[in-house]
């Protein structure tokens, strides 16, 4: 699905008349220079202004390197060892950082996991007949949103949650897993028409994952979630639907289970 919308979306640009094309990071930098905006040492998938599309390749037998997507996996190490306090720290970093340069009115901006779902947002605007210049990041800036979201969440503190996952999803607003992470925030806060709407997003957004086991668990989580809102809605039926679509992707997933045998139990009294 996913590949037959990307083949899709770039067969829109081209019958635009987009001009594509492919450069390689250049030996001083890790990425390409950018036509009207110096980027510095900061990783820029894809760029694109009026019909002039660039992707910025890695010659083959190089690896990407990404300062920021570093200190973002360091907080994740220290959010598993449960030092959520010293986690903020490297998250904060890398969010000013790209917050003073690129928070800007003259450029759209996305921050994307690699060349595939960095296109989509990159046409997001191109198709749209906007004339910003558009610039797709690696994926540190709108991680480092998400996990700054996790430990607000962490600490009960939803409505900053919230706040951290609007703005990962400014920046990559198709990701399943922050639309799955926004949709829980508001099933906390009982708002379980919204959470809907998230995990519905999510659902449909699923084959972005980058390996298909993610694909299904991220599917996964968003049945489940969709299952308990509906419970709590008083919507049975549809409920026990979203579990039994979990159980056809995965089999016997545990949870799922358990939650039908629970709606067993409310229709035993009812």
């Amino acid at each position: 699905m996913f590949k037959a919308m990307l083949a899709m979306g770039l067969a829109a640009l081209l019958c635009a008349g987009a001009q594509v094309s492919f450069a390689a990071p250049s030996a001083s930098s890790t990425t390409a220079s950018q036509p009207s905006l110096s980027t510095g040492s900061d990783v820029v998938l894809i760029s694109a202004k009026g019909n002039n599309i660039t992707v910025n390749t890695v010659p083959e037998g190089k690896v990407r390197v990404d300062t920021d997507a570093d200190k973002v996996d360091g907080a994740f190490k220290l959010l598993q060892d449960g030092k959520l306090k010293d986690a903020m720290a490297p998250l904060d970093e890398v969010i000013e950082h790209y917050e003073s340069r690129y928070r800007r009115d003259d450029i759209a901006v996305y921050s994307a996991h690699g060349e595939s779902d960095a296109l989509v947002y990159a046409m997001l605007n191109n198709v749209s007949g906007k004339a910003r210049e558009t610039i797709v990041f690696g994926r540190a800036w709108a991680m480092a949103y998400w996990m700054r979201g996790y430990i607000y969440g962490e600490m009960n503190q939803l409505d900053q949650e919230i706040e951290e996952l609007d703005k990962a999803l400014a920046l990559a607003p198709m990701d399943p897993q922050y639309n799955n992470e926004l949709g829980y925030a508001y099933g906390q806060k009982r708002d379980f028409v919204k959470a809907l709407e998230l995990y519905d997003t999510a659902e449909a957004n699923a084959t972005f994952a980058s390996s298909p086991q993610l694909v299904d668990r991220y599917k996964c989580v968003s049945l489940r979630g969709k299952g308990y809102a509906l419970v709590e809605l008083h919507k049975l039926d549809e409920a026990e639907s979203a579990y039994k679509g979990c159980l056809a992707i995965i089999h016997d997933e545990p949870k799922s289970l358990a939650e039908l045998e629970y709606i067993k139990g409310i229709r035993s009294k009812q």
